[in-house]
């Protein structure tokens, strides 16, 4: 059974030539040993991890199990995640928002699969879905890097204002009430004979019997953490050949130097007898040519001095053939990734006036392979008309097709058929850089740079004014984390912005996003990782973007927003809700019309996630 300590601790990741380096005050203790003085390797063989973006290998499931990136939906990432995890059997497991970037169905699978693993181990939980926490021994409230509250869930709604408020955002009190509804009707239908007070009773020993036997959980539960996993994007068979095809190249260049080592032997004999034969008749014909008076002292000089560096030369030269060959076989194939042309040309056609747009998107009939796996239809027949300042969400199941409507929006790929059109116009007579320009992505992982948080915020737009920055750092509710930092927006973030949350992070690139002030705003899961509070803050930003004049000196609209979403709670106030599923549009309709619907897929989504 492990037992860990944790005092006050102050710490502070970065990352160096692929270590992280930990700044502590304090100690970290497991089972009362400093966790300094444990075996490295040792402690992380005994800590399983499952975080939030799960890194796959290229492979088969059962080699990304045993360590090892496949094609796979979120749900099906997250799960094999937590089967690596616990293939090692890890008496600590690390859960880092394990389930916050599925839909609501995935959720459920995933949350089936968590409770079975955690059960024998010591189980440390980061959440912001209040919904994953409700059963656990201990709830930390945390906040500004202390802890602030402690205690169970029950407690901390009577005693802490903070942690109900959080609660009454993501309405878990209803799925609460409607849990102890749905055991009361159970109880009441099997026990019919029995009375008020009765049931009061069973009530009462049903809670205790629950609340015992999470506590029984808890206690045989480990912390887990994850050691060092590399994400390998998914190569195409052209990649995969090429990459096999030069680890041969690679492989023969090291055996050619030991396959010319037997010509190095001879070489070395055929020197060895021709020195010995000058020898020979330089001592045989010693007396004679001092007879003669035929010897010449500059000459003997001159000779010793030309073989001597000749030989010496020309076996080095020998020796660099090799060298030659396997540089030439390296370098052949980066100038060959260097004259790479792309099929989607940035700068064609050639636009020298900067043609604005309005927002009008349509999907004309697109068909969508995978370009990785062609045999797998990605968008069916998909035809969707979206006008002007409207706000639209793709909801559905992981692998519906949704995150790929935003990959063609923003041209990385071209459908194989149909049309996608702009303001009437087919995007591909569009400039892409000029398109690309207008159009405003938040994706579900952040990207940051390793650099300040102030050229984070402005890349793309280094000019703007520092009341332009923060006014959109307010708007994604990041501002005030900012002015609170010692050197505020000069704060390096780190590589990838390791020195930041991720809930941090997001928020950075949202405010990266509002200072384009886009025509098109595509949001890809944008607050999967935010809190309740933060992304209530953020959403409602969202919702109310100021607009101000263009260049062109006209009123600019309201943005066209497409949303992509899992949390149905994030999409109840969009115009239109298209519910997706194996790449067609299934159902579309405002919330209010969808959820009227009792066998529909968007109504059955939904009370699914008021389950979990």
């Amino acid at each position: 059974m492990f037992f860990m300590q944790m005092p006050e601790v102050f710490m502070q990741a970065r990352f160096r030539s692929n270590e992280m380096c930990l700044h502590i005050v304090g100690e970290i203790l497991i089972d009362n040993y400093n966790i300094k003085d444990l075996d490295l390797k040792l402690l992380r063989k005994n800590i399983g991890v499952v975080s939030q973006e799960p890194s796959l290998f290229t492979g088969t499931i059962n080699d990304n199990i045993k360590v090892g990136n496949m094609d796979a939906s979120d749900q099906q990432n997250q799960q094999i995640a937590i089967a690596k995890a616990i293939l090692k059997n890890p008496p600590i497991l690390l859960l880092y928002e394990a389930t916050s970037a599925l839909d609501s169905e995935s959720e459920k699978l995933v949350q089936d699969a968590l409770e079975k693993a955690t059960q024998g181990r010591t189980v440390i939980l980061i959440a912001h879905r209040m919904s994953t926490i409700i059963n656990v021994d201990i709830i930390a409230v945390v906040e500004n890097g202390q802890v602030t509250e402690t205690g169970t869930n029950c407690s901390l709604l009577d005693s802490s204002k903070f942690y109900k408020n959080l609660f009454s955002i993501q309405n878990i009190g209803q799925i609460c009430e409607l849990r102890a509804t749905e055991f009361i009707k159970e109880f009441l239908t099997t026990n019919k004979q029995f009375s008020p007070l009765d049931i009061k009773e069973e009530e009462t020993r049903y809670r205790k019997k629950n609340h015992s036997e999470s506590s029984s959980k808890g206690k045989k539960m480990r912390i887990n953490t994850n050691t060092f996993f590399r994400i390998w994007f998914g190569l195409g068979k052209r990649e995969l050949a090429k990459i096999a095809t030069d680890s041969i190249t690679a492989a023969f260049a090291g055996v050619s130097k030991h396959a010319v080592m037997p010509c190095h032997f001879i070489g070395g004999l055929i020197q060895a007898k021709s020195a010995k034969r000058f020898v020979g008749d330089s001592t045989a014909t010693h007396r004679e040519v001092v007879a003669l008076v035929s010897e010449s002292f500059e000459d003997g000089i001159r000779s010793y001095q030309i073989f001597s560096l000749t030989v010496p030369s020309i076996t080095k030269l020998w020796m660099l053939i090799p060298v030659v060959i396997s540089a030439i076989n390296v370098l052949t194939p980066a100038f060959e990734t260097l004259d790479r042309k792309t099929e989607i040309e940035p700068d064609a056609p050639q636009d020298t006036q900067l043609k604005m747009i309005k927002g009008k998107i349509e999907f004309q009939n697109v068909e969508f392979n995978c370009p990785l796996r062609p045999e797998v239809t990605v968008l069916n027949n998909f035809s969707l008309q979206i006008e002007t300042g409207t706000k639209v969400a793709l909801v559905g199941p992981s692998g519906a097709g949704k995150s790929s409507v935003l990959a063609i929006l923003l041209r990385f790929y071209d459908p194989n058929q149909g049309r996608v059109l702009i303001d009437e116009t087919n995007i591909n007579e569009y400039n892409l850089k000029t398109l690309t320009k207008q159009i405003g992505l938040v994706q579900q992982e952040a990207l940051l740079f390793s650099s300040t948080l102030r050229v984070n915020i402005c890349y793309g737009a280094e000019q703007a004014s520092e009341a332009k920055i923060v006014e959109v750092s307010t708007e994604a509710n990041i501002h005030e984390f900012i002015s609170n930092l010692l050197d505020g927006y000069n704060t390096l973030v780190g590589d990838k912005g390791c020195q930041l949350s991720g809930g941090q992070k997001q928020r950075v690139a949202i405010a990266r996003t509002l200072l384009k002030r886009p025509e098109i705003l595509l949001l890809g899961e944008a607050t999967s990782a935010l809190d309740a509070e933060s992304e209530r803050t953020v959403v409602n930003a969202l919702e109310l973007i100021d607009r101000r004049k263009g260049n062109c000196g006209r009123f600019i609209s309201n943005p066209t927003q497409i949303i992509v979403a899992h949390r149905l709670s994030i999409v109840v106030n969009s115009d239109v809700i298209v519910v997706m599923d194996k790449g067609e549009i299934l159902e579309t309709g405002s919330h209010s019309t969808l959820i009227s619907t009792s066998d529909g897929v968007y109504s059955r989504l939904f009370h699914i996630q008021n389950e979990i």
